[in-house]
């Protein structure tokens, strides 16, 4: 993520989450825009990986082009992670809308392990 707007907004969501997870039993406020949408390209970019297994392993594929925020997507382009590795040529030509997991914190370039 690279636009600046981008950037502020995915640290609103961060602030949002953090004060959902201390207490506040609000949802999110509606047209958040927690669900970020991208266009896909395959090859690793030494950034995009799976932080939820042991060494951080790259995934095979990246955000590339347009990456935007919504609150609704259309269901063809629901995605997660390991779904995106296992049908990539789907989803470099459709592009994709990650309709389960939001922006949940800022990371850096590369992990400490990885």
């Amino acid at each position: 993520m690279s636009q600046p707007e981008h950037i502020e907004h995915a640290r609103q969501l961060i602030a949002l989450d953090a004060v959902n997870r201390h207490g506040s039993s609000d949802p999110l406020p509606p047209n958040s825009g927690t669900i970020v949408v991208a266009q896909v390209a395959a090859g690793s970019d030494g950034v995009n990986r799976n932080y939820s297994v042991p060494g951080f392993p790259a995934w095979s594929w990246h955000l590339a082009g347009r990456v935007g925020f919504g609150d609704y997507i259309a269901w063809e382009i629901a995605a997660v992670p390991m779904g995106i590795e296992a049908f990539i040529d789907y989803y470099v030509e459709e592009g994709a809308g990650f309709i389960h997991s939001t922006i949940g914190r800022e990371l850096g370039p590369v992990p400490n392990g990885a």
